[in-house]
């Protein structure tokens, strides 16, 4: 009884020698990936930003804009773009609600705070037309 608990114990510890081998194999050639972010950076926020664009989603760049405007006033690095999107997008909607409540002094500040907003858009000029189109 004695060598058959032994011949057992011996193939247990045999199974788990090997486990332990192939998993350090493993664990030892995942190390390539671990620095691939620092050798192919994908600027995924800026990329969701242009999906949101294309889909003419503003209010979800909105949203994205509220939550950051929580933590930092001013737009952090990379974040410019979508800052001055959300903001012409804001700016016309409240446009609209002055327009249907027939404030004229909060149609003429905001229609110079657009115009404002507009300068900075650079390659993003085009969602004015867009925003403007959607709001009528």
């Amino acid at each position: 009884m004695n060598k058959k608990i032994k011949l057992i114990m011996n193939i247990v510890i045999g199974i788990v020698g090997l486990a332990f081998l192939l998993m350090l194999i493993y664990m030892i050639t995942s190390f390539e990936y671990a620095g691939r972010e620092k050798e192919d950076p994908l600027p995924t926020d800026l990329s969701v930003f242009e999906y949101k664009l294309k889909h003419k989603a503003y209010n979800e760049i909105l949203s994205t804009y509220y939550a950051q405007r929580l933590s930092e006033l001013s737009a952090p690095e990379g974040y410019e773009d979508m800052f001055h999107v959300a903001e012409y997008t804001h700016a016309a909607f409240m446009s609209e609600i002055y327009s249907t409540k027939g404030d004229a002094g909060k149609i003429a500040a905001n229609a110079s705070k657009r115009e404002t907003i507009k300068k900075t858009l650079g390659k993003y000029a085009y969602i004015t037309d867009e925003v403007d189109d959607m709001l009528k």
